[in-house]
């Protein structure tokens, strides 16, 4: 009898399946106030006015990370985590955590300082999130115990072997320096497992779901070295992959490479059931006069469609009355007079493999995490669309 063995699968997969759905539904939501909040700070306001909504966007920030922690929280202890890799830029992350630790190493009287070697300055395939969450937790820790001096991230690739394959370097690590007067936890250099939560204070949670994320990702624990003048150095890698530029390539959400799109007559159908997104992305691309059609479900779609072609389709992955995978299978399969087959592109803001998997079997031309800033929207539409 494995009744009791199924009873726990069945309820391992329930839960990440709720937590994925709760997660998904928050990180939407932030995606898009973050973005309106970046619009909001380019317009005409006041000193004060600007000092508030960068307070609040930091707030929001915080907030998105934790989501993701609570997530990744969900997947470890379902026993289901698993990795996504995407294009990303190592100093985007870095101007990120400076934004929001910013207001606190200044009330502190601390400095917070990223330097990336030149190692790591082109776009790197990794999984973005958890290198966002894992340092993010870190200087958490860091900015509130240290009570002076500097705090110091470094970001370097080593790269380990080329493959047979020219254009790919496999095997190669992003290793990542904190340097700060800082005692780090001594549990950090040990092997974490799904017990410590239990048995750890609340504020050290997020600290163990790193040790376990680290642990996962890379086979090793964080390694500490204390140097001179009370000095620690609290170091981790992550593999990741280098692809070399080449013709044909899609350029990456974060790649400073990417066009200024100028368009005046190209047409994009908006479908996602969050309002904030649709607000969001529309005024994104209204500002660089695209022509901006936005439908709440999949319904509302694939009656657009069937009256205007359009050069894109922005599709959300899990929507109401009709999803986006039968949304986009139903676009693949129209069959009416003058109509012309958009480009395709799908969200969501569950950035799981499956999620990527299901998104092109539907039909789309690519997947996408929902972003949260107005140059991640342009870039991921100019990687798709032919310019008028």
């Amino acid at each position: 009898m494995n009744s009791g063995k199924d009873k726990k699968v069945f309820d391992n997969s329930h839960t990440e399946k709720v937590g994925r759905k709760f997660t998904h539904d928050i990180r939407s939501q932030l995606s898009g106030s973050l973005g309106l909040l970046d619009i909001l700070l380019s317009t005409d306001l006041s000193d004060q006015q600007k000092s508030f909504i960068r307070s609040i966007k930091a707030s929001n920030l915080s907030l998105a990370y934790t989501v993701n922690g609570l997530s990744d929280l969900v997947q470890i202890s379902s026993g289901a985590i698993s990795s996504t890799q995407t294009h990303f830029s190592v100093d985007k992350i870095f101007r990120d955590l400076l934004f929001l630790f910013s207001e606190t190493v200044e009330e502190k009287k601390v400095s917070l300082k990223f330097e990336t070697a030149q190692s790591a300055s082109e776009p790197i395939l990794a999984d973005s999130r958890r290198i966002s969450f894992i340092l993010f937790q870190l200087l958490t820790n860091a900015v509130n115990v240290i009570d002076s001096g500097d705090i110091l991230v470094t970001a370097e690739v080593h790269k380990s072997h080329q493959t047979k394959r020219a254009s790919q370097i496999s095997d190669s690590q992003i290793k990542f320096s904190i340097v700060c007067k800082c005692n780090w936890p001594s549990h950090l250099k040990d092997q974490a497992t799904i017990s410590d939560f239990s048995e750890k204070p609340a504020s050290e949670l997020g600290l163990i779901a790193s040790q376990i994320l680290i642990q996962n990702l890379s086979h090793k624990p964080f390694t500490i070295k204390q140097r001179k003048n009370g000095l620690s150095c609290l170091e981790f890698s992550l593999p990741i992959n280098q692809e070399n530029q080449g013709a044909n390539k899609i350029v990456p959400n974060n790649s400073p490479n990417a066009p200024f799109l100028s368009p005046e007559k190209n047409k994009i159908l908006i479908a996602d059931d969050d309002p904030v997104i649709r607000k969001f992305v529309s005024a994104t691309l209204k500002k660089r006069h695209f022509v901006i059609f936005s439908a709440a479900n999949g319904e509302e779609a694939i009656e657009i469609i069937k009256r205007e072609n359009f050069d894109l389709v922005i599709c959300d992955c899990r929507m109401p009355v009709l999803d986006g995978y039968q949304t986009v299978k139903n676009i693949r399969s129209l069959n009416l007079q003058g109509f012309i087959q958009p480009k395709i592109i799908m969200w969501s803001g569950d950035n799981s493999s499956r999620e990527e998997e299901k998104s092109i079997e539907a039909g789309a031309n690519i997947f996408f995490t929902k972003p949260n800033e107005a140059e991640a929207i342009v870039k991921i539409v100019s990687s798709q669309i032919d310019l008028k």
